[in-house]
């Protein structure tokens, strides 16, 4: 019983945290890449999660033409910020001795 509700809490933390890093990516390497932040918009009404950038909709709206560079790493930062930290987290994890 007492692993099971570490385990659930180890999942909600973690969940939590990962709608945190992932976001923190995209704003962290966005601003390194010259975009301009908008606003954040963290665990919104509907459980997601929103990072809006200036000219973003201009983008999007022209996205058949050329993509801007930047833009794709800002977009890519989220997933493979977020993917990395977990490996790390997993390679920390399986080197200490936990026991769970």
């Amino acid at each position: 019983m007492k692993i099971t509700v570490m385990i659930l809490i180890f999942i909600v933390v973690s969940g939590l945290l990962q709608h945190i890093a992932h976001e923190t990516f995209h704003i962290v390497i966005g601003k390194l890449s010259g975009l301009t932040l908008i606003s954040a918009k963290l665990f919104t009404y509907h459980g997601g999660t929103k990072v809006t950038f200036k000219d973003e909709e201009e983008v999007i709206n022209n996205s058949d033409e050329c993509i801007p560079k930047k833009w794709i790493i800002m977009n890519l930062a989220g997933i493979i910020g977020t993917t990395s930290l977990a490996y790390i987290i997993i390679l920390i994890y399986s080197l200490l001795p936990i026991g769970y």
